[in-house]
């Protein structure tokens, strides 16, 4: 008997094998995305078992926060239509410039490659 394959999302669509499960729809597709960010910088924080990420939902941005010895703050903003990430310019607002979009495949890839609990990879080079 073989194993279960991992979930694929290839153009909206989430599959299991050959299956076809469901469509995603792009916010659904964004929200995965900022899951995965957030895993992502937890996993290459000082101490992850210290470390909480959690997800805020506004009317225009998600806003990602990270909690580590009690000391909450934002990490980012990521527009919830249009994938777009953000560097936190305060707690309740993003800075002016795209950093990089969940959306663009290419785009997505840097983010991840460069993420980090710190936001250096937010800053505008």
């Amino acid at each position: 008997m073989r194993g279960r394959r991992p979930l694929c999302y290839n153009n909206g669509v989430r599959r299991q094998g050959r299956h076809r499960i469901e469509r995603m729809t792009t916010e659904q597709q964004i929200i995965e995305f900022v899951k995965e960010l957030c895993s992502i910088v937890k996993e290459r924080a000082h101490d992850p078992s210290k470390t909480e990420m959690g997800l805020e939902f506004g009317k225009k941005y998600i806003r990602v926060t990270i909690s580590t010895y009690g000391a909450k703050s934002v990490h980012c903003f990521v527009n919830a239509s249009t994938g777009d990430v953000l560097k936190s310019a305060s707690y309740k607002a993003p800075a002016k410039g795209i950093r990089y979009n969940l959306l663009d495949e290419q785009s997505r890839e840097r983010c991840f490659l460069n993420a980090d609990p710190y936001g250096g990879y937010l800053y505008a080079r």
